[in-house]
């Protein structure tokens, strides 16, 4: 004998949608919602959101539709319309409601937070596009002629000035080596006199500040040595000194 077992889907308004926010960050202890964590979980899902429809919709225009739908629905303070709305446009794109955002039903106040929160970030997210779009096509600025105080305006040409930006940053790198002289030309044969140098965000070329070079005789001393960062960038200098070892050793110590 086969026996089947139905299982039923769970529901948001089953009294466990507390319970699944909570383990999701989304509730405290206390069952308030939580703001560090609520806002995060808006602008990853409405940022998804977003992406689907521009995946979908070929023209901004159709996008900027939708978009304004839901800004009016925000106006009218009216959370739980916005999530219906949310819902309607996730079927329109053949897709499920995704599932962290189904429990927040059976929760009217993160409901309410995640609803007029997740469409201001879209509003935001649609006006940075239409921003882009018309630095990208210049023939957007264009308006049509105007009459101002008895003066007639019209467009005239579009300048496009491009505006560079630098920054420096100052660092030094030190070398530490030892030698069997103290020779000051001896030690500098041992070092490079430029050094390459990119740490992801900044890069330059180092250059050798022979005249910091100091040496020390090993085993003579334990006390240690304070360096200054002098780094320029994309051009600069650094410099190298030598940390004296703790015990007795018949070779010398130079640094750069």
């Amino acid at each position: 004998m086969t026996i089947q077992i139905a299982k039923r889907r769970p529901d948001p308004f089953d009294g466990s949608s507390g319970a699944r926010l909570s383990r999701m960050g989304l509730l405290t202890g206390a069952g308030d919602v939580d703001e560090a964590a609520m806002q995060g979980f808006i602008h990853i899902f409405a940022a998804s959101f977003f992406d689907d429809l521009c995946d979908t919709y070929e023209s901004l225009a159709a996008i900027s539709k939708i978009t304004a739908a839901f800004c009016e629905l925000e106006e009218r303070n009216d959370p739980q319309r916005i999530f219906l709305l949310l819902s309607l446009q996730y079927d329109a794109l053949r897709k499920p409601l995704p599932d962290p955002v189904w429990w927040l039903a059976g929760h009217a106040t993160a409901l309410t937070r995640f609803s007029l929160g997740f469409t201001a970030y879209l509003s935001q997210l649609m006006a940075n596009m239409e921003k882009k779009e018309k630095e990208a096509d210049p023939q957007q600025l264009i308006e049509e002629p105007f009459d101002q105080e008895g003066w007639c305006y019209t467009f005239a040409d579009i300048v496009k000035e491009e505006n560079q930006v630098s920054d420096r940053k100052y660092h030094t790198e030190t070398v530490t080596l030892e030698t069997a002289t103290k020779d000051h030309g001896k030690i500098l044969e041992q070092l490079d006199t430029t050094l390459d140098d990119d740490d992801g965000t900044y890069s330059g070329v180092l250059t050798l500040d022979h005249t910091a070079i100091r040496t020390e005789a090993s085993g003579y001393t334990s006390q240690a040595k304070n360096i200054t960062a002098t780094k320029t960038k994309p051009s600069g200098r650094w410099t190298a000194t030598i940390c004296p070892m703790s015990r007795p050793s018949p070779s010398r110590t130079g640094s750069r």
